[in-house]
C-alpha cells in the first residue's frame, strides 16, 4: 500500500483554549453589565467573526500590533452582541491578558494519532500559529507522534494560502490523492485542501455546514478515523 498523509490543523480542530474565549467573553460581560448573555449566541458571534477577520502569526509579531489587531476583533464582536457602545474594546483585550488560558487536547486525540500510526500513516500538521506552537505540542504530549509539523510564522506561509499546503506533500513525497486534510475552518482548511485535491474534513462540531456531504463532515475529531479507513479499503 502506498503511504497515506494525514494532515491536522492545531487551534479548535485537536485541542481547544481552557478557558474558552466565549466563556472569558460571556464572564466579562457579566462582570462588567449583569448581563448573562448565552454562550450559544456568543459562540455563533465568534464563528462569524472568525472567518471573516483572520488572525496573521505571519504579519503580526509585536504586541503593538498584536494588540490593534486584537482592538478590532474585540470591537467587531461587541458590534454583533449590540454592545459596543456599553463596552471598551481595549478593556476586554486586557482582561484576556490578566485571564490565562491554556491549551489541552480534545478527547481521544493522542489515541487517534497512535490509531493511524499503527496503520503506518504519516501525521502531519498545518497551523496559522506562531513558533509557541512547538511547546506547546510538548507540553500536550503529542509532539513526537508527529512525523512534520508546519507552523506559519516559521515558514513564512498561512492558510488559506494553498502553497502552505503544499508542503507536508513535498516533505513525505506524497500525492494530493493519497492526503487527507482535517480542520475546523470551511475557509481556512476545506476549501484549499479540496483545491490542491487533498481528501477535506471539516470538523463541524456545531452543525453549521448542512449542505455539506456527510462522508467530508465529523462532529467529533475522533470520526475522522472512520472515514479515512473506510476510504482506503475500497
Amino acid at each position: 500500500m502506498k503511504n497515506k498523509l494525514v494532515i491536522f490543523d492545531f487551534a479548535d480542530t485537536i485541542a481547544k483554549l481552557s478557558p474558552s474565549k466565549e466563556e472569558l467573553l460571556h464572564r466579562f460581560i457579566l462582570n462588567e453589565l449583569n448581563l448573562d448573555v448565552s454562550l450559544k449566541h456568543i459562540e455563533e458571534v465568534y464563528h462569524y467573526a472568525t472567518n471573516l477577520l483572520f488572525y496573521s502569526s505571519v504579519n503580526i509579531q509585536k504586541i503593538e500590533s498584536k494588540k490593534e489587531f486584537y482592538k478590532k476583533f474585540n470591537s467587531d464582536i461587541l458590534s454583533l452582541l449590540g454592545i459596543a457602545h456599553l463596552l471598551d474594546s481595549e478593556k476586554l483585550f486586557h482582561f484576556f491578558n490578566e485571564n490565562g488560558q491554556h491549551w489541552v487536547l480534545k478527547n481521544g486525540v493522542k489515541e487517534l494519532f497512535i490509531s493511524f500510526k499503527e496503520k503506518r500513516f504519516l501525521i502531519s500538521l498545518v497551523s496559522n500559529f506562531d513558533e509557541r506552537l512547538n511547546q506547546v505540542l510538548k507540553d500536550l504530549e503529542i509532539y513526537d507522534l508527529l512525523d512534520s509539523k508546519f507552523i506559519s510564522q516559521e515558514v513564512g506561509l498561512e492558510k488559506p494560502d494553498v502553497e502552505f499546503f503544499k508542503l507536508p506533500l513535498k516533505k513525505h513525497n506524497i500525492e494530493a490523492v493519497d492526503a487527507f486534510f482535517i480542520g475546523d475552518s470551511y475557509f481556512l482548511d476545506f476549501i484549499p485542501s479540496q483545491t490542491l485535491g487533498i481528501f477535506p474534513i471539516l470538523l463541524d462540531e456545531n452543525s453549521r455546514f448542512p449542505l455539506l456531504p456527510k462522508i467530508n463532515k465529523i462532529k467529533n475529531i475522533t470520526e475522522c478515523k472512520n472515514i479515512i479507513f473506510e476510504k482506503i479499503s475500497k
